[in-house]
């Protein structure tokens, strides 16, 4: 599992995986934000067509809010929804701008494709 605010080079946050015979598969990508006070935080993003109510995360004894999703290889781009409010993950720096007529940034992930086994 990877888990995308523990990742030690946050800068690149790029996941690769590989699945038996090379085949893509999903990775298991753990999201994570820490709102002590909240009492929802979903995760949200290109990976589901930013459905608010598909993935509500867990609160952890410690506050954070965590939820892990299968991503297939590609880029994506995800917010939190913390007790109605949208925000981007604080501890990833790789943002976008939001698409026209919406402001504000959204968080960025890429699950790169498998790479080839090296040949003997």
């Amino acid at each position: 599992m990877i888990a995308v605010a523990a990742l030690s080079s946050v800068a690149t946050l790029m996941i690769e995986h590989r699945g038996a015979g090379g085949l893509a598969t999903p990775t298991p990508v753990e999201f994570g934000i820490s709102a002590p006070d909240a009492k929802a935080v979903f995760v949200t993003g290109s990976f589901n067509n930013w459905n608010i109510t598909d993935y509500l995360m867990t609160k952890q004894p410690d506050g954070r809010w965590t939820a892990t999703l299968p991503l297939a290889p590609g880029r994506y781009q995800y917010k939190f929804v913390v007790d109605g409010e949208w925000t981007t993950d604080p501890a990833n720096p790789i943002k976008v701008p939001v698409p026209a007529p919406a402001t504000g940034y959204n968080s960025v992930i890429e699950v790169r494709p498998p790479t080839p086994p090296a040949k003997q």
